[in-house]
């Protein structure tokens, strides 16, 4: 009867020792996991895919491409029609100058071939 009791406590501590195993594993597993996901929404490491994404995608490099152009076009427009003034008026006047000539180039721009 001892030797069985023996063996019955030989058998419990290594399904303990088994399942501390299995812990510290699934334990590391864990960190690992939520080191990964505080890595992917860190913002600097989410600005980096997002230029990555834009550096290997020829349709939004176009994209910002047309963009750009819009509204500097229509900023150079401003300037030459309105250009430096503290009235609140023609400054006014200039912005929506701005915002047509930008939401006209824009359109120009998107209807041109590639």
């Amino acid at each position: 009867m001892e030797t069985n009791r023996f063996t019955q406590n030989e058998l419990l501590d290594q399904a303990i020792l088994k399942l501390e195993a299995q812990q510290n594993h699934q334990l590391m597993v864990l960190k690992n996991q939520a080191n990964e996901t505080l890595q992917s929404i860190n913002p600097l490491q989410v600005l980096k895919q997002s230029f990555s994404e834009v550096k290997n995608s020829p349709e939004m490099k176009r994209t910002l491409f047309q963009a750009a152009i819009s509204f500097a076009g229509g900023l150079i427009t401003k300037k030459i029609l309105i250009g430096n003034t503290n009235s609140t008026f023609k400054n006014l006047l200039g912005y929506a100058i701005q915002f047509g000539m930008t939401k006209f180039i824009a359109k120009e721009v998107d209807t041109t071939p590639s």
